[in-house]
């Protein structure tokens, strides 16, 4: 069996990074496009030095590639329910793109990204 997912979306906002110890854990989640114009937003978590380079060098709206594994979860909230969670647990990510800024036109290039104008 294999437990193994790629997933490609926009930071929704910064990485979250806490310390355990020295074990570094960033959280975030992105988004991705969805089936018919919906869109999912899917939490990742990283490790280590991992971590630490995901909430230094991205920012709200970056583009990134995740590779990672499913990780389900549950808890108990404050009314009594049972909350069943569902993350990924990243063990590689990739900048793909910074955020489009106010200033880009669509008639522009930007060299940080290759965006033509296409876009």
């Amino acid at each position: 069996m294999t437990n193994q997912t790629v997933l490609i979306g926009r930071l929704t906002r910064p990485a979250v990074l806490k310390y355990t110890g020295d074990k570094a854990r960033a959280t975030f989640t992105i988004a991705i496009d969805g089936m018919n114009d919906k869109t999912d937003f899917v939490p990742i978590t990283a490790f280590g030095k991992l971590a630490e380079n995901v909430a230094e060098y991205t920012d709200k709206g970056h583009l990134v590639s995740v590779e990672g594994r499913i990780s389900s979860g549950k808890y108990t909230n404050d009314a009594g329910d049972t909350v069943y969670t569902l993350d990924i647990l990243a063990n590689r990510i990739s900048f793909l793109a910074k955020p489009r800024t106010a200033t880009t036109t669509p008639d522009s290039v930007d060299p940080e990204t290759d965006e033509s104008e296409a876009a």
